[in-house]
């Protein structure tokens, strides 16, 4: 008579890839038959020794791909089986900019230019003037008649 011991192999499951924004703490979630530990990336982990937890990003990582693994180990703690892994992947993402430059003070309504900076598209609204073209970054804006006397806030 021969006796087989058939042990239970580990198993490891990191979760769905996600995508964020900038470097904000991400919830990371793994699912396994043992204990385990999250590792790679630069940036830090709640408690890596935690199935669920958090990670946040460094300011390095913001733009990038970056891959968390889940690593379990052997559930039964020895020989045939080993540990088992994987991985996740956290695309983050730079978030939007926008500075619509500095407050300005013009004469009646005289064309006044306008000049922000972005990361990305942007399109000026506010007051009741006219956009020489307000998708564009660097345009004009001529106050409306009933703007004179008053502070017209353009975003």
């Amino acid at each position: 008579m021969v006796d087989i011991t058939i042990n239970t192999p580990a198993t490891a499951n990191a979760g769905a890839d996600q995508t964020v924004c900038g470097n904000a703490q991400v919830s990371i979630a793994a699912t396994a038959n043992g204990a385990g530990m999250w590792t790679g990336g630069t940036g830090t982990f709640a408690n890596a020794s935690m199935a669920s937890t958090t990670y946040t990003p460094t300011m390095a990582e913001i733009g990038t791909t970056v891959t968390l693994t889940w690593t379990t180990t052997d559930p039964d703690g020895a020989w045939p089986c080993t540990s088992a892994s994987d991985m996740v992947d956290i695309t983050i993402n730079t978030p939007a900019t926008a500075n619509a430059g500095a407050d300005q003070t013009v004469c009646g309504n005289d064309p006044v230019s306008i000049t922000a900076t972005a990361n990305g598209a942007g399109m000026w609204t506010g007051g009741t003037g006219t956009f020489a073209n307000a998708n564009m970054a660097s345009t004009t804006y001529t106050p409306a008649a009933a703007e004179t006397g008053t502070t017209v806030t353009l975003t």
